[in-house]
């Protein structure tokens, strides 16, 4: 067995992207990533140089984060490739130091399957600057109307419209339907789930509120208290309450106790959108006169009306760190509102439609937003519109980010469903 040094093992997180990145602008000659078997991600080079830099003793870079998945060694090899043992796609490297490898090792035996994505220095990490579409999710009859990760990362949960009021559960990695949930009888207009990832609930145009307990895939409770569409929904950070709101307002419920709280009194207004902060103090609700409403969620005091919006308010979100509150709506534009003063920070004009659904990339830094026009991404610091995403043929109704913010999925009218990844990691395969 010839001579080799090892790699350090690493935990794994979310750094693939930025180590390969960092790679790439180290080593201009670096241009092609292949995923080769389940489980082996490859880098080639068509020369030597790339060895000769890697001879070096300084980290490219260094970043400690943990997560709930096995480790894995990288290992440098002489004849021409750089190879990275783990779940690829899923987990990623997190810290990177660069050793020395004496010789080569033998290489493993690999069977080619048909994907590639470029890597370049100029995209970082987290910027979805190089979106690569990685997925196509059929099974709907109708319109994607919800979308939703589980913490996982690996599984997606999509509701279907009036023609297809059902709740598909995706596995992602082997990019296909899991099973079908069945309660509604028209649109399944919202999606939740609790913290702890046990019970996902459901809203309705039928009206009705669903409690599913997801270990044993069954049905918990069905909630009836509304008298009309259930459009929103929303569930603090503790787990303890459930916040739905539709044409006929905003309940509030006890998810432990599985039993109605309160109604928030206010003017009577149809609420299209809801989110709570991630303190769990605010709740933010967006109405049909195009108004969005701050409230205290322990006492249900209204604190404040942001007017603004010329349309309905369709989607909002709170940005990771709850300073900030992004508001979509129906006059084509996306506001970002200070949550603690309500001043209007900033407007995005880039959609040429109705917005239909917002949300925040966790690292806090990019935007999504679906439209009847395209998927859009923004830099939420600077207001730029990054990338305008129109493989949908028809309009894009919802989008949501993976927890560890590397897969963005979109649902639209064409009844698909898109699953992206940022441009520096390789396609889930």
């Amino acid at each position: 067995m010839p001579e080799q040094e090892q790699l350090p093992y690493v935990e794994v997180k979310q750094c693939l992207q930025t180590g390969l990145a960092a790679i790439a602008q180290q080593m201009e000659t670096l241009k092609t990533l292949k995923v080769e078997a389940p489980g082996i991600l490859s880098v080639w080079e068509d020369t030597l140089q790339l060895i000769a830099s890697l001879k070096q003793s300084a980290p490219i870079f260094s970043r400690t984060m943990k997560y709930p998945s096995p480790s894995f060694p990288l290992r440098v090899f002489l004849h021409k490739r750089l190879a990275f043992w783990g779940a690829v796609g899923i987990g990623v490297v997190c810290s990177l130091q660069i050793a020395h490898v004496s010789q080569a090792l033998p290489t493993p035996p690999v069977t080619k399957v048909d994907v590639a994505a470029t890597v370049t220095g100029s995209s970082t990490p987290g910027s979805w600057k190089q979106p690569q579409l990685v997925r196509t999710l059929k099974g709907h009859k109708g319109a994607v109307d919800s979308l939703l990760f589980a913490s996982d990362g690996r599984t997606l949960f999509s509701g279907g419209s009036y023609n297809d009021a059902r709740i598909k559960v995706w596995n992602l990695q082997r990019g296909r339907e899991a099973m079908t949930l069945r309660v509604h009888q028209t649109m399944v207009a919202a999606l939740a789930m609790t913290p702890d990832g046990q019970t996902l609930v459901s809203g309705g145009t039928d009206y009705i509120l669903n409690l599913w307990n997801l270990k044993t895939k069954q049905s918990s409770r069905i909630f009836l208290d509304h008298t009309s569409h259930v459009l929103a929904l929303a569930i603090s950070p503790d787990g303890k309450t459930l916040v739905s709101g539709g044409l006929d307002g905003i309940k509030l419920w006890d998810l432990q106790r599985q039993r109605p709280l309160s109604t928030l009194e206010d003017e009577r207004h149809e609420v299209h959108a809801l989110a709570i902060s991630p303190s769990g103090q605010y709740l933010a609700s967006g109405e049909d006169n195009g108004v969005v409403k701050l409230w205290d969620l322990a006492s249900g005091q209204l604190l404040q009306t942001l007017p603004g919006h010329t349309g309905v308010v369709n989607s909002l979100t709170f940005t990771p760190d709850g300073t900030s509150l992004v508001s979509a709506s129906r006059d084509a534009t996306i506001k970002v509102w200070n949550s603690e003063t309500g001043e209007l920070l900033q407007t995005l004009a880039g959609h040429t439609n109705w917005v239909m659904d917002v949300e925040v990339n966790p690292n806090g830094k990019v935007l999504a937003s679906a439209g009847r026009d395209a998927v859009r991404l923004w830099n939420l610091e600077t207001g730029e519109l990054i990338n305008t995403l129109t493989e949908h043929a028809d309009w894009v109704q919802s989008v949501a980010f993976s927890p560890d913010g590397q897969t963005l999925a979109s649902g639209g009218s064409d009844t698909l469903i898109q699953v992206w990844q940022d441009g520096v990691l390789p396609p889930v395969k």
